[in-house]
């Protein structure tokens, strides 16, 4: 929850900025009302979040994903210029603020400090844990908005304005209701589970006496493996469609994308990844590199970047590729029928769900659902509402239920 709050915090002080920005040296009243409302809040924030985490560490974060997040703003809202002075600085802020205190604090996550031939984690939704998540969620959502303004794949339909606000707020609501359910029942997370199964000596790889290493590499796998299953099956069901359209209905692709999913399906999201982790006996270190990996590869894929094309066919024998994510972003069913992918691009290739290109093409191709081609999906409100309102008959018809989709030795009918 401190954590939480210290990103609040950041958030806040951010739109405080781009609010004087915005006031025309407090010209504009609303905005130049707003600029004192959101310091206030800001500050209030970082006192509350001060009462659990390290003055040191909080103010190493604040002001450097802080800076990183305000140059963000200014170059993809406010149209700044790009220079590679502004890169190379902003590179720097991460890897020289952020970084240090991450590794610092990774000593503590892994058990560095102590002698044992496999490294140990410390906690399970403590200060480490959140700091090195941040970080690396921080320096790989800069490094892909950095990218996708340089050499950009396709130019955007909408504006970025409302789409990243509303796909970060979208983020931020998913983010609230895990802590939600965290406080209201247990602490729900996959490396919380982790943890409970390593302690009761429960699942498959808690019985084995494999090195620990190989126990890791398994169980990133199984758990690859396991969320392909869960996106198509968010494909396959009616009622996990309903909420996995908000996320297709993004009429435009880009690094905000990768976290545009409903609340609803990222709680049912880390229930499924718990049904998996108990009786696999995951270790926690596993857990944890699995979501790091997970929310990279996924901002990776959904970023709006163009790779040489000799690199995209090289890449994507091993792991999803932006291009070949691309394709299940598609308006036709056929290819959003396909690629269901985040990190390995294994598990189309042998369930033959791999379609490599669109049918027209990268730059010819549309990206959404076809009933809500308008501005609709840029709203906040709209979005969260779409699996609760009355479905178009055009939406149901996109839900691919009567598809067909061979495994193995033979066919599965969903």
């Amino acid at each position: 929850m401190y954590w939480v709050l210290l990103f609040a915090a950041i958030l806040l002080e951010a739109a405080g900025i781009a609010s004087m920005k915005l006031s025309r040296g407090f010209v504009e009243p609303i905005p130049s009302i707003a600029v004192p409302v959101f310091y206030v809040l800001s500050a209030a924030a970082v006192v509350l979040a001060l009462k659990r985490l390290d003055l040191a560490v909080t103010y190493a974060v604040w002001p450097g994903v802080g800076t990183a997040l305000v140059a963000t703003i200014g170059i993809a809202y406010f149209r700044e210029p790009l220079t590679l002075f502004k890169i190379a600085s902003l590179t720097l802020m991460v890897l020289g603020v952020v970084g240090p205190v991450a590794r610092g604090q990774a000593d503590a996550l892994t058990g560095a400090h102590k002698p044992a031939s496999m490294p140990r984690m410390g906690g399970l939704l403590g200060q480490s844990d959140g700091l090195i998540g941040l970080a690396i969620f921080a320096s790989v959502f800069l490094a892909m908005a950095l990218i996708e303004l340089l050499w950009p794949k396709r130019g955007l339909i909408v504006s970025k304005k409302g789409r990243w606000l509303t796909n970060i707020g979208i983020a931020v609501a998913g983010s609230l209701v895990l802590r939600l359910m965290a406080v209201l029942a247990v602490p729900i997370a996959a490396i919380a589970a982790a943890f409970y199964a390593a302690q009761h000596h429960i699942g498959l790889l808690n019985q084995v006496a494999w090195s620990e290493w190989t126990k890791v590499v398994v169980a990133l796998l199984v758990l690859d493996l396991a969320i392909w299953v869960q996106h198509l099956a968010s494909h396959k069901v009616q009622l996990f469609w309903r909420l996995h359209q908000v996320h297709h209905a993004d009429r435009d692709i880009d690094v905000t994308t990768a976290v545009r999913f409903h609340p609803v399906e990222i709680a049912l999201s880390m229930l499924w990844k718990i049904v998996v982790v108990v009786p696999l006996g995951a270790p926690p270190l596993a857990v944890f590199l699995f979501e790091v990996i997970l929310n990279a590869c996924a901002m990776f894929n959904h970023a709006n970047i163009a790779l040489p094309q000799w690199f995209d066919r090289v890449l994507r024998l091993l792991v999803v590729t932006p291009d070949m994510h691309r394709v299940h972003h598609s308006v036709l069913r056929r290819e959003h029928d396909s690629n269901y992918g985040f990190n390995l691009s294994l598990w189309d290739r042998l369930f033959r769900t791999y379609t490599a290109q669109p049918e027209g093409g990268h730059q010819g191709m549309t990206i959404g659902l076809s009933p809500y081609q308008s501005d609709a999906p840029t709203r906040f409100g709209w979005s969260l509402w779409l699996p609760f309102g009355q479905q178009k008959p055009e939406a149901r018809s996109q839900k691919p239920g009567a598809g067909r989709i061979a495994v193995a030795s033979g066919s599965c009918f969903f």
